[in-house]
């Protein structure tokens, strides 16, 4: 087995709604830079759907392409930003002890590249954050990804 994957798991993922109406669906509220988030759109054949999740921690300091790579190697794309956030609202519990993040989705702020993080922390709660896309990850930073 192979120990960069953490879990596998099946999981609906609604590509119908808004992105913004996810995130209000995860946390019950709308999050910080609102308009953000709505740069990124809706599947323009958007459907809800079963889809194949993977999980994966690389447990050591990676480039973005290496770890594309490592998802590729397991016969996976990185998620997009409807499916991480449908893996934290039917993942709840699972996810809580850690954040992770989607590679499949990316937005511009002021000119750098930023890509959708779920994490859960005792004074905020649950939340999603648009997190620099640059530079490397750690050791022990989650990434979701969906097998092809």
């Amino acid at each position: 087995m192979n120990t960069n994957i953490k879990y596998r798991l099946v999981v609906p993922v609604d590509e119908t709604q808004e992105v913004p109406g996810l995130i209000y669906d995860l946390i019950k509220k709308y999050p910080q830079g609102r308009g953000h988030f709505e740069k990124f759109p809706r599947p323009k054949n958007g459907k809800v759907e079963e889809r194949k999740l993977v999980v994966f921690c690389f447990g050591k300091s990676m480039r973005i392409t290496e770890t594309l790579s490592g998802m590729s190697r397991e016969g996976c794309r990185p998620a997009t930003i409807h499916e991480i956030l449908s893996f934290g609202i039917n993942q709840r519990i699972l996810q809580k002890p850690f954040s992770v993040t989607a590679l499949g989705s990316m937005c511009s702020i002021e000119k750098t590249k930023h890509v959708p993080t779920l994490f859960e922390s005792n004074s905020q709660g649950k939340g999603v954050f648009l997190e620099w896309a640059y530079g490397s990850w750690n050791e022990d930073d989650y990434f979701l990804g969906v097998e092809y």
